[in-house]
């Protein structure tokens, strides 16, 4: 059975960072360009819908045996970390939520909130940690609206808050 809850920003970025939304291993890597990111953060402040969210409790252990779950993202580097870590065992052990829909959303939302994007810098030798630009998206690339009002600051001042909710579509993990 199938439900729709809410959450908000703060509480799914505290999941990731504790590790109770994992992603299983049919979700694609992390894609996104800074633009596509820049852009999700931008429909949030103008108060645009980012659709839904699906999400799979997983509580059956055969489920968390049988099938391989990574970790999000907490620092992309282009080229050099790109690639979600395996969820450890011990995480495993516990019930979690599989993220099914909405990993490039929620991956980029914890980048620009909380993580780091690094890319290279033109005309700089690429390696790993080294002359890569570190972008801290939400404090350095998001701007406002060229023309705000003193409604589209309310919103985006609104919006903006931990307490932004959006609907998460949940199914229970049970086989």
């Amino acid at each position: 059975m199938s439900k729709y809850l809410s959450i908000t920003v703060k509480n799914a970025m505290r999941n990731i960072a504790t590790n109770q939304y994992l992603l299983p291993a049919i979700q694609r890597k992390f894609v996104w360009e800074i633009d596509q990111i820049e852009m999700l953060f931008d429909s949030i402040l103008r108060n645009y819908p980012i659709n839904s969210f699906m999400l799979w409790k997983i509580t059956d252990s055969r489920i968390k045996s049988n099938y391989k779950f990574y970790v999000f993202l907490k620092d992309y580097a282009k080229k050099f970390h790109e690639d979600n870590p395996d969820a450890p065992a011990k995480l495993l052990s516990n019930d979690f939520y599989a993220v099914i829909d909405g990993q490039q959303r929620m991956t980029s939302l914890y980048i620009g909130l909380i993580g780091s994007y690094r890319s290279k810098r033109p005309n700089k030798r690429w390696k790993d940690n080294e002359n890569a630009s570190l972008n801290k998206i939400a404090s350095s690339r998001i701007r406002p609206s060229k023309n705000p009002t003193p409604q589209s600051i309310k919103i985006a001042i609104s919006t903006a808050r931990p307490e932004r909710r959006w609907p998460c579509h949940s199914t229970n993990g049970s086989a």
